[in-house]
């Protein structure tokens, strides 16, 4: 694969710059709610400098590779590589050629900067930093977690106690701009619950960190998240029988503990929306919303089902939605059988390790998300750890990976 190493420690810096690729978002937007920041200089700020780091890492890796004269990738990156070249090409072919988003909510700027700037040149920055502490990533990942929970729910309990608001859906929001939409906030929670119920190391905070995201889960009162991380957690305890009968009594303590603290919520507010939102699931505007982009989706995509026909639904001027779709209306069966290889790669890791490494069970729980919520351009947090797993391509034991660091 390509060579050269970027940073030279045991791992850790270069676990933070990955962090600071695709979990760094959500902070940035907390500052500028809580800074009351109307411009959106700070977010701007934040995505050069990511952006140029990862122009520096992938110059660096390029130059060290030719002058070894060692070009060679990993056959999952190649992959990935090829289906985001591709996918580049319709994004410049419908904004500078076929003009689609001039009717469109945002600039042309916009969709470059998240495509290239946000997903796709972190995604491959992160793919080719060596070495990465497997075991501080997710460590220090639970950390910043934490802190957005533990911050979001401080804002949350104030909007209630303070200002007295009614507990029914929380997000931020800057006059007409959400900072951080309901989405994120739960998915950011069910990432913090993930991490707290199957990390290897088990601390006393986990318990309040568990309370905390659940609350902001069921706050959020986003569907995706709470209907996907079910499913998750199944399988990974399922795959993992043995490690929860051996730590049966803390997994115990956390699957109860979340759940008194959710039989509290729904106790203390019968106005609580996510309950109404699941259960008059086909009359939530939301979902019907969903429904006709996805048919409209659809149908544009079988009118050009080879090689696609635009990265946006035209008649909303709006994505899909679903990410798998996403491909299928840019680049049609083309772009799917350059994508299927990394996906089937990524499960055949995912079954290797036995659904063990949290990781892996983040990347599978965003995977779900990103095909009810989802966009190619925008799912970066996606993106980033897989590129990341098809990089290292290892079983992600991570004593192992930790004493080949050290």
């Amino acid at each position: 694969m390509l060579t050269g190493k970027i940073i030279i420690s045991n791992g850790r810096i270069n676990s933070w710059i990955i962090i600071s690729f695709g979990f760094f978002f959500p902070v940035i937007a907390l500052l500028n709610y809580i800074l009351d920041i109307h411009s959106g200089i700070l977010s701007q700020a934040y995505r050069a400098i990511n952006l140029i780091l990862s122009l520096l890492i992938i110059g660096h890796v390029i130059w060290k590779s030719l002058d070894n004269k060692k070009i060679m990738l990993p056959i999952g990156l190649f992959f990935f590589i090829l289906f985001w070249i591709i996918y580049l090409l319709r994004i410049f072919s419908d904004i500078e050629l076929f003009k689609i988003t001039e009717n469109t909510m945002y600039s042309k700027f916009y969709y470059y900067s998240f495509t290239i700037g946000v997903t796709f040149l972190p995604a491959l920055a992160a793919a080719l930093l060596k070495p990465i502490d497997f075991h501080y990533l997710i460590s220090d990942l639970k950390k910043v977690l934490a802190i957005l929970n533990i911050a979001i729910i401080v804002l949350f309990l104030k909007k209630i106690i303070v200002e007295g608001n009614s507990l029914s859906r929380f997000y931020l929001q800057h006059g007409s701009m959400e900072l951080l939409n309901p989405i994120t906030i739960g998915i950011y929670a069910a990432i913090l619950i993930l991490i707290c119920l199957f990390q290897k190391e088990n601390k006393t905070m986990d318990y309040f960190y568990i309370s905390v995201a659940t609350i902001n889960l069921f706050a959020a009162a986003s569907k995706g998240p709470i209907l996907f991380i079910i499913p998750v957690l199944l399988i990974a305890t399922i795959s993992n029988l043995k490690l929860f009968f051996k730590n049966y009594m803390d997994m115990t303590i956390k699957i109860l503990l979340s759940s008194i603290v959710l039989s509290t919520l729904l106790f203390f507010s019968s106005k609580m929306l996510i309950v109404n939102r699941i259960i008059n699931f086909s009359a939530d505007k939301s979902s019907s919303v969903r429904s006709e982009i996805l048919s409209d989706a659809f149908s544009q995509f079988l009118s050009a089902p080879i090689f696609g026909s635009h990265f946006l639904v035209i008649k909303m001027n709006f994505y899909s939605h679903n990410l798998l779709l996403d491909v299928l209306l840019a680049n049609g069966f083309i772009g799917m059988l350059l994508l299927l290889p990394v996906l089937i790669i990524f499960i055949y890791i995912l079954f290797k390790n036995k659904f063990r490494s949290p990781l892996l069970l983040i990347l599978l729980f965003l995977f779900f998300c990103s095909n009810t919520s989802g966009s190619v351009y925008a799912s970066n947090e996606f993106w980033i750890i897989l590129a990341l797993v098809l990089a290292n391509g290892y079983k992600f034991n991570q004593e192992e990976i930790i004493k080949a660091n050290k």
